[in-house]
């Protein structure tokens, strides 16, 4: 069986990431990787990207996050508290 995975990344810009979405939807992609803690990338870029995420998650799209202790900090999240990434 293959599983088929897309990276996309905050730092494309809404329309771009928005068409790798749309491209991975028509693929039948089941993951979508992101890393946030790019040195690049803002909380601006987040707050547009987060849309795109819910997106994947309603096409039944997983979402793995590549992330650090400053992205907890940058998005205000803990250990405890991961509701700032839904």
């Amino acid at each position: 069986m293959v599983k088929l995975g897309q990276s996309f990344y905050p730092t494309l810009g809404l329309q771009r990431a928005a068409e790798q979405l749309a491209s991975a939807i028509d693929m039948g992609c089941q993951d979508l990787f992101t890393s946030l803690h790019l040195p690049e990338g803002t909380t601006e870029n987040w707050t547009e990207m987060k849309h795109l995420f819910q997106i994947a998650k309603r096409r039944g799209i997983r979402l793995c996050c590549d992330v650090s202790p400053s992205t907890f900090r940058q998005l205000e999240a803990s250990s405890a508290n991961l509701k700032p990434f839904f």
